[in-house]
């Protein structure tokens, strides 16, 4: 049992990403963030935003797992601890919709990786 919540659309980064840097995500991606996560300050155990490449372009999307919790502190975790280390920045739109889609939907927005979220919670 959980809470699924749908995504659309994707984040792209202001420059292209070294295979070193897509490595280290990849693999911080793919760890189970279980062990006290709360108190080194990781959003959830599962963290499902994933980088793509298209057309020598990089983007942040939804990896389409469900019960993905802690979407936007995940995007902002990675924004302060990873991305502005790597000096790039993330720009776009990605639209949400949870299982109550009257009471849980909106979107995104991300503007030289600020964040904001339309309506606010």
């Amino acid at each position: 049992m959980g809470y699924t919540t749908d995504f659309d659309g994707q984040f792209e980064f202001n420059k292209p990403l070294t295979k070193d840097m897509l490595g280290v995500y990849k693999k911080f991606q793919d760890e189970r963030h279980e062990d006290g996560y709360e108190l080194n300050g990781k959003p959830s155990i599962w963290l499902q935003w994933e980088i793509v490449e298209h057309n020598n372009k990089f983007y942040l999307q939804w990896d389409e797992c469900e019960k993905f919790y802690k979407y936007v502190e995940w995007l902002e975790y990675l924004i302060k601890y990873m991305f502005k280390v790597w000096g790039v920045k993330l720009n776009g739109k990605v639209r949400w919709i949870g299982e109550d889609s009257f009471n849980d939907q909106g979107t995104i927005i991300i503007k030289d990786s600020v964040v904001k979220v339309n309506p606010p919670r």
